[in-house]
């Protein structure tokens, strides 16, 4: 799903100012000129990290768009550190009740990840 958090940063405007950290043994996302100038200076490839509780901690929220998932630990783990998750229906974690996971049912639907995104943040529906 990293291609679809990096489509709604680059494509919604409610996403403009923000910045996506990316953690972990990752591929470059797969940009177009036009997403590649809009995203200057908002991707940040982070690698490996040691520890990610710290990084769930400063973070805003966790965005997991996955196309399949039986159960990620990464949503567990951030939301045991008090980070916010959106992930998608294709994701068994989601079967966890928690006001700090907002589920949407397509990965490529950047509309609904980014106002999944911005309702998380606010603290509950607009």
């Amino acid at each position: 799903g990293l291609d679809e958090a990096v489509r709604a940063l680059a494509r919604e405007p409610e996403l403009r100012k923000a910045h996506l950290l990316v953690a972990g043994v990752a591929k470059a996302p797969r940009l177009s000129v036009a997403d590649t100038t809009r995203l200057r200076g908002r991707i940040h490839m982070l690698g490996p990290l040691k520890e990610i509780a710290p990084a769930f901690r400063e973070a805003d929220a966790l965005l997991h768009p996955t196309w399949y998932d039986p159960c990620s630990t990464v949503v567990l783990e951030a939301l045991a550190c008090g980070c916010p998750v959106v992930t998608t229906r294709r994701n068994g974690a989601t079967e966890i009740e928690s006001p700090a996971l907002a589920v949407i049912e397509d990965p490529r639907d950047t509309r609904a990840l980014t106002v999944a995104t911005t309702r998380l943040l606010a603290g509950g529906d607009e």
